[in-house]
């Protein structure tokens, strides 16, 4: 069994891309408190969410997406603020009113996240392409320079708190040959999950 929860738990995570919470790239001044022993502790968290979900013949794959518990040790307990994780060992505890399923993990939104804020976006992507099997398809040409132009004239708005991560990237991309990806496909998925920071 132990052999099968590590093979198991190795697949969830390639195929998720959750081991980049090991090494992406955070502000260490803004997020001091993503340690490195934190990091292990969500991407071991992953593993055993979905060898639970596989070897447990109660559960169905379903609840990988959205149970209402989770696996923590008592490192990454505290810092979630759950209860019920006393040592070093992971065990299963309620998720709360926040935590539960693989997209409330802190590996999968570490992941995919930028160093100083979430990454809507990147996440959403992350969901259509990794779980839904959906290939979105790359920006129109130009559009980097153009999003440029305007993340410098939203950066002292969002910066100063005037606007929400969620607001400046709704305007991002309100323009016309945006909206057709992102109205339906990217910015709905995203921005469901922009309750969760960059470190989760």
């Amino acid at each position: 069994k132990v052999r099968a929860e590590k093979h198991l738990g190795d697949f969830a995570a390639q195929w998720l891309g959750t081991d980049a919470v090991v090494t992406a790239a955070k502000d260490p001044a803004k997020y001091p408190e993503l340690t490195d022993p934190i990091r292990q502790a969500m991407m071991q968290e992953v593993r055993e969410l979905f060898s639970h979900v596989v070897l447990d013949e109660s559960q169905t794959i379903e609840n990988f997406f959205n149970a209402d518990y989770t696996f923590v040790n008592d490192t990454l307990a505290q810092y979630y603020g759950l209860v019920g994780a006393n040592g070093s060992e992971f065990v299963q505890v309620s998720g709360g009113n926040e935590r539960g399923g693989i997209l409330t993990t802190g590996a999968f939104m570490t992941a995919y996240g930028n160093a100083d804020e979430a990454a809507p976006i990147q996440r959403a992507a992350a969901v259509r392409e990794r779980l839904l099997c959906q290939h979105i398809p790359p920006p129109p040409a130009g559009i980097v320079i153009d999003r440029e132009a305007a993340e410098k004239e939203l950066a002292q708005r969002w910066e100063s708190g005037m606007m929400t991560n969620r607001e400046r990237y709704a305007e991002l991309t309100k323009a016309e040959y945006c909206q057709a990806c992102h109205r339906e496909i990217i910015n709905p998925l995203g921005f469901g999950l922009e309750d969760f920071d960059t470190i989760g």
